[in-house]
């Protein structure tokens, strides 16, 4: 089970259940099998780019929400500082993630 499979997975899970909608809703709706849905929800089968965008659709959210984008994503098991930076900044107002970027482009570019 490779890992990009397993993380969009994990999202188009979570994306769904925000939404409210069972395996059997969302897969009429996008119209597929619920059992492939199912392993697309266990990483167990890669969704293709038709496939990831009706299921985008269909939850209201943008295909690449399911590449690791947002909070879920970023704290998902996950104990890297990069994923602790996203989620700080993330909850922080617009102001401050401008002065955090801006920050961490000067220090990029020093090195």
């Amino acid at each position: 089970m490779a890992v990009l499979e397993v993380q969009v997975g994990r999202l188009i899970r979570h994306h769904r259940r925000q939404a409210g909608l069972t395996q059997p809703q969302l897969a009429e709706i996008v119209e597929m099998q619920v059992g492939s849905l199912s392993r697309i929800e266990r990483g167990k089968a890669a969704p293709s780019f038709s496939t990831l965008s009706k299921l985008a659709e269909a939850l209201g959210v943008e295909v690449r929400d399911f590449f690791g984008v947002g909070d879920f994503a970023a704290g998902e098991g996950r104990e890297d500082p990069l994923s602790e930076i996203v989620l700080l900044v993330a909850k922080a107002p617009v102001k401050v993630q401008l002065r955090v970027l801006k920050t961490v482009r000067a220090l990029i570019t020093e090195e």
